[in-house]
């Protein structure tokens, strides 16, 4: 990898400008995201006629394969510098035009094929090479949808690299680093280990797009996340202070209740209180904050990623983004519009430590409504496995009395059928088959249909208080304070339920069985 040229990559085409004659002003303003594609219609020849081989080969030994500069007269190509150009190729080429004033000369060199043969194929990572700084400020000015589509575009969760010439500075985060003058140079160590993470950015952009309102424009997936840099940010670079303004008005977007884009392409953000509104409008990238306003930044960026913080297992944003617009709709209310944006940065301070109060009291008020809500849950089970407990209890208590009764009904037809003269079995038959009526009339049909009835109300009543139940506790938790009680009662009471109906059929079978075989039994044996 030659990376000789990284910390002013321009120099070789400078000196190879200077000695053809191009002006660096119309490089510089040639150059682009990508590529710097400069042309000249009427390129001089007496510009070229001095031109040596040593001349050309600087610039193909800097650019390689990433350069493409030609001279053409009409369509036909009187000289192609490439890197295997000979010294005869470019005294052919004089010889060519030296009948011609002048020649179309094109010259183009791409930044993205420039950072591969430089710094190689580097995974995760999307390097941007700047000849000129000013190309990268310019870009800057633009609009946070261009940003991301020109930086990130379909792959938000990868790592883009701006290497800056005369810019001393070092700036790296999870998504971004920015590189300028020395600290060029240790541009691996800003390659991540990992790749970036995809799902914190698309989880915070999906959770924003749910909760706040976007009108007219169209961000993409670029968060807070991909702005958020650590290092000495220089007070008055342009660079610095462009990506730090993207950074605060992407704390806005992400936390305002509403922002619009105007017809003039201005942006601006509502947050909304209580009883109140704040609305101001967003400021343009070229604006350069002041040194305050800079220093306070970082408690801006503290307070969005408190916002969309995973804590205590669940993603808060719902409950804290209301609680980051009402603080501040406090904050700016009696302030006007046109200094809202200045000291909403200013005060961040002030919101944030604001902020962790209100949410102090919030959880202690939902902690104390959650912990009811488990008591509440916890006395619910016990009653309903205790009315089931009740239910069986009620049912081997009839069943019970329903066998006494059976054992009196058997003794009292007895002794009356045997107190006669003669065993009477129609006294006998008429109190067993009474008996068996009243068993299947009142124990079975009436009782047990009524204590099913019971049963289903309870279940189907369990079953929407338990719904309820996890509509304001995790269904985990619900599930861990009901655990088995509730499905093992039901299980008892079926059991017992089928016994006892088990029981009442055969008291009612061997009462017929007994009216009808007992009188013939009496009347075999002369009774």
């Amino acid at each position: 990898m030659d990376t000789q040229w990284l910390e002013n990559p321009a120099a070789p085409l400078l000196k190879f400008a200077k000695h053809v004659g191009i002006p660096e002003k119309a490089l510089r303003e040639a150059e682009g995201l990508k590529q710097l594609v400069y042309a000249d219609e009427q390129f001089q020849v007496s510009k070229i006629v001095n031109l040596t081989f040593d001349q050309v080969m600087s610039l193909t030994d800097a650019y390689g394969g990433a350069l493409e500069c030609k001279l053409l007269l009409g369509t036909l190509v009187v000289l192609d510098i490439k890197p295997d150009i000979s010294n005869q190729e470019l005294s052919d080429s004089r010889e060519d035009v030296k009948n011609s004033p002048s020649v179309k000369l094109e010259l183009i060199i791409d930044k993205v094929k420039l950072a591969e043969h430089w710094l190689g194929q580097l995974s995760d990572c999307q390097p941007f090479l700047f000849f000129f700084a000013d190309t990268l400020t310019g870009f800057l000015a633009s609009e946070p949808e261009r940003l991301r589509e020109k930086l990130w575009g379909d792959d938000p969760a990868s790592k883009v690299i701006l290497l800056v010439p005369g810019r001393s500075m070092r700036l790296d985060g999870p998504y971004l680093a920015m590189l300028g003058g020395d600290a060029v140079h240790s541009w691996r160590e800003v390659i991540p280990a990992l790749a970036p993470d995809l799902d914190a950015v698309q989880r915070v952009h999906k959770l924003a797009r749910e909760t706040l309102k976007w009108l007219d424009f169209q961000l993409g997936c670029l968060t807070p996340l991909h702005l958020k840099l650590e290092g000495d940010r220089p007070v008055d670079d342009p660079i610095a202070n462009a990506l730090l303004v993207h950074l605060l008005n992407l704390v806005v977007l992400y936390t305002a209740d509403r922002t619009v884009r105007w017809d003039g392409g201005s942006l601006e953000a509502t947050y909304a209180g209580a009883n109140q509104t704040v609305t101001f409008e967003l400021v343009r990238p070229g604006t350069l904050l002041d040194e305050s306003t800079q220093a306070s930044a970082g408690w801006l960026i503290k307070t969005v990623e408190w916002a969309y913080e995973w804590a205590d297992g669940r993603h808060w944003s719902k409950d804290r983004l209301p609680l980051v617009q009402i603080a501040v709709c406090q904050a700016l209310r009696s302030v006007e519009p046109a200094d809202r944006y200045r000291l909403l940065v200013c005060n961040a301070r002030n919101i944030f430590h604001e902020l962790q109060w209100h949410w102090k009291a919030f959880i202690e008020s939902k902690v104390d409504a959650y912990i009811a809500k488990v008591k509440d849950l916890e006395d619910y089970v016990d009653k309903i496995v205790e009315a089931f407990a009740d239910q069986v209890s009620a049912m081997i208590d009839s069943l019970s009395k329903t066998m006494l009764v059976a054992i009196a009904t058997v003794l009292g037809s007895s002794i009356g059928a045997i107190f006669k003269d003669k065993f009477n079995p129609a006294i006998f038959i008429i109190g067993m088959t009474t008996y068996a009526a009243y068993v299947f009339l009142f124990p079975l049909a009436y009782n047990m249909s009524h204590t099913w009835g019971r049963y289903r109300t309870l279940v189907r009543g369990f079953e929407q208080r338990r719904r309820r139940f996890e509509e304001h506790l995790y269904a985990n938790k619900v599930k861990e304070i009901v655990g088995q009680r509730v499905d093992e009662s039901q299980r008892r009471f079926v059991r017992w339920f089928g016994l006892t109906v088990g029981s009442y059929v055969a008291v009612i079978f061997l009462a017929i069985m007994a009216s009808v075989l007992v009188p013939v039994i009496m009347a075999l044996s002369g009774s």
